[in-house]
């Protein structure tokens, strides 16, 4: 079983309320709001909180999933009972 995916940033239009840009992994539904203070002049603290929690957060969906499949296949090959 293998996963991958990649990083995308959107930005938003000068006339939207919220958050300046937007992240989202193509692995995970879960986006990560970034507003302009917390990049520049330079990263902020709430930043590196922020993407840590977001990367836990996709992590934890994608082992969850890794773990449900690992589990069919092997009640498919009869390494463990469907419980």
């Amino acid at each position: 079983m293998q996963r991958t995916g990649n990083l995308q940033i959107w930005s938003a239009r000068p006339e939207v309320e919220g958050p300046d840009f937007l992240g989202t992994a193509s692995t995970s539904e879960l986006t990560l709001a970034v507003r302009l203070r917390d990049i520049v002049p330079s990263e902020s603290a709430i930043l590196g909180i922020k993407v840590a929690t977001w990367v836990r957060a996709i992590i934890a969906n994608d082992l969850a999933t890794f773990r449900a499949d690992l589990h069919r296949a092997m009640v498919v090959s009869g390494y463990q009972a469907d419980e």
